[in-house]
C-alpha cells in the first residue's frame, strides 16, 4: 500500500487535463484486482465457500463506491424520461 498510494497520486496528477472518474476507476481496478487475488488464493486452500463470500463482499463495496455516481445518473434518466 506504501507504494500504491504515491504511485496513484502521481499517475492522477501525471495528467494535465480532467480526466473524470479516474480515480473511482482506478481505485476500483485495484481493489477488484487485489480481491481477485485473495479469493485465488482461498480458493487454492480449499475455502471455496470464504472464497467466493469475501469476492461478493468486494463488488460490494465497489459498488458503493460507485453509488453517488449512479443515483446521479438515475436521476439524469429520470429528468430525461418525464415529460
Amino acid at each position: 500500500m506504501r507504494l500504491f498510494i504515491p504511485f496513484l497520486q502521481r499517475l492522477l496528477h501525471a495528467f494535465p487535463i480532467e480526466i473524470p472518474y479516474l480515480s473511482l476507476i482506478l481505485g476500483s481496478a485495484f481493489i477488484y484486482f487485489v480481491s481477485t487475488a485473495v479469493s485465488q488464493h482461498l480458493n487454492d486452500q480449499d475455502y471455496e465457500a470464504l472464497a467466493f463470500l469475501s469476492h461478493t463482499a468486494v463488488k460490494l463495496v465497489i459498488l458503493s463506491l460507485w453509488l453517488k455516481e449512479i443515483i446521479e445518473l438515475f436521476s439524469i434518466w429520470q429528468r430525461l424520461i418525464e415529460p
